[in-house]
């Protein structure tokens, strides 16, 4: 295939109409987490919905990271963890 010259401006007049229509397609949107982050800020993409709560409003935290996951216990609030004396099967199904 050759590189003609109405080749290369057909594919760089295509690249740039592209390139506009993915620019006007975002819509900008200010979420505040108020001072000194102080809440927790949920943001709807279906809806466009706002929903916070106070940063300290929690007890338990579940993440996933790849391939590892982790439990986290909010200790501001006085929560405390302890290890429990019994093997996964003593437990109640």
């Amino acid at each position: 295939m050759r590189n003609t010259p109405f080749m290369r401006n057909t594919l760089l007049a295509l690249s740039t109409i592209a390139l506009v229509a993915a620019g006007r397609s975002q819509t900008p949107v200010t979420v505040s987490t108020a001072a000194g982050n102080a809440e927790q800020v949920w943001y709807s993409f279906q809806n466009g919905e706002v929903a916070t709560a106070a940063l300290a409003d929690w007890d338990l935290a579940f993440e996933i990271a790849g391939f590892t996951a982790s439990i986290r216990v909010n200790t501001q609030k006085g929560m405390r963890v302890f290890k429990a004396p019994y093997a996964v099967q003593d437990w109640a199904s």
